[in-house]
């Protein structure tokens, strides 16, 4: 979806923002045993369904250019919109939902696909 979003259509989806999350977990003999890391990103998807690469590369280069990136304007103005481009491609869920995706990552869990 990433590499080629016009091969990859989610009508479900079309002109929605959606709540994503990401995760590496460590295997033992191909069963899941830690979660190791997990990231929440906002995707968007235009009119037709198709994933918009060019806002979730500005969100991705915004989180790597810091939270605290702001550069002074010679008016004396603060220039933000890497922070503000950062603070619209991530999401926090909630405790519960955390630990629902803990136990559907580590097997405990049936869940549905797409």
């Amino acid at each position: 979806m990433l590499r080629n979003p016009r091969k990859h259509r989610y009508p479900m989806f079309a002109g929605q923002r959606v709540h994503a999350a990401g995760a590496i977990v460590e295997l033992v003999k191909r069963k899941p045993v830690r979660v190791v890391q997990m990231s929440f990103d906002v995707l968007t998807f235009d009119r037709d369904g198709y994933f918009d690469t060019e806002v979730f590369d500005r969100h991705q280069f915004s989180r790597f250019a810091g939270p605290g990136s702001t550069t002074e304007i010679t008016s004396g103005v603060l220039d933000a919109r890497n922070r503000f481009a950062d603070r619209g491609g991530r999401w926090a869920p909630s405790k519960s939902l955390m630990r629902a995706l803990r136990e559907a990552l580590l097997g405990h869990t049936k869940v549905p696909r797409i």
